[in-house]
């Protein structure tokens, strides 16, 4: 599937397509790292995202970051130097729909990355 096939979905099918990628993973929304090894919570973030990097979620921003603290989450992302925030956008806000909100925004940025 495509970012535009999933994206011509009606919310729940694209949902349904999020929930079976996931297999059943979920973001540590916390911000706090499971034990005391640092950037486990980043890493395990980074990880769920990167489920989604042949629908092109990473190639509208040269920079695309997801951070939490306590349930919130903030989407950092930018090009060419110019760094965008989506603070408190994801507050109250599953994985498999925050999923679906950072592919709606990289639909909507320019297409980066070379191809082949």
């Amino acid at each position: 599937m495509t970012l535009d096939q999933l994206l011509a979905l009606n919310e729940d099918d694209a949902l349904i397509y999020i929930r079976g990628m996931l297999h059943g993973d979920k973001f540590n929304m916390s911000g706090y790292n499971n034990d005391d090894t640092p950037g486990t919570c980043v890493a395990h973030n980074m990880h769920i995202l990167l489920k989604f990097a042949h629908l092109g979620i990473f190639d509208a921003h040269d920079f695309l970051y997801l951070d939490f603290y306590k349930g919130t989450g903030t989407l950092f992302y930018g090009a060419d130097r110019d760094l965008c925030s989506t603070e408190d956008a994801f507050g109250g806000l599953g994985t498999k729909d925050i999923i679906l909100e950072i592919l709606k925004l990289c639909k909507s940025g320019p297409n980066r990355r070379r191809v082949d």
